[in-house]
């Protein structure tokens, strides 16, 4: 499995195939595809990756960068969306690598939040870990358990 980050100019012929298959009505019409390829310009500085195995794409996810006001601290925030793998690969693992890089990924960037939004498959191996170096600070997110998610995080 290969995992690399999609650029705008990928992500419609890339991602929008997978997020059909997974979130709308099966098969997308025409007018879906070009309604969903128009709205591409509202999704400018999300993250998005793609797992492929020799070079066919079967999963992706993204990563939304955002503040979040936590008892009156703005933090930086990334919201994991879109998380999704087709049929033919699922139950071999491709979401929750890219779950677990996309986390990985905004936490090297800064953002100390990231509440995951993912199928209940993946969250089981999921536990609550610091993401702030602050003891006192409310902050944590969610990140693979036993990962190196949380060894830099606190």
């Amino acid at each position: 499995m290969e995992i690399r980050e999609l650029s705008a100019d990928e992500r419609p012929e890339i991602s929008l195939p997978i997020q059909a298959y997974a979130f709308q009505a099966s098969p997308a019409d025409d007018r879906l595809a070009e309604t969903l390829r128009n709205n591409q310009q509202y999704y400018a500085g999300n993250v998005t990756l793609v797992a492929e195995e020799d070079g066919v794409p079967l999963a992706d996810a993204s990563a939304i960068p955002m503040r979040q006001n936590v008892r009156g601290i703005v933090f930086p925030m990334a919201g994991i969306a879109g998380v999704a793998t087709l049929p033919l690969a699922r139950r071999r693992g491709y979401a929750r690598a890219l779950v677990t890089q996309l986390l990985g990924q905004m936490r090297d960037a800064g953002h100390v939040l990231s509440p995951v939004s993912v199928p209940a498959v993946v969250l089981p191996a999921f536990r609550l870990c610091r993401a702030a170096k602050d003891a006192d600070g409310p902050v944590s997110a969610r990140v693979p358990h036993g990962s190196d998610a949380c060894r830099t995080a606190g």
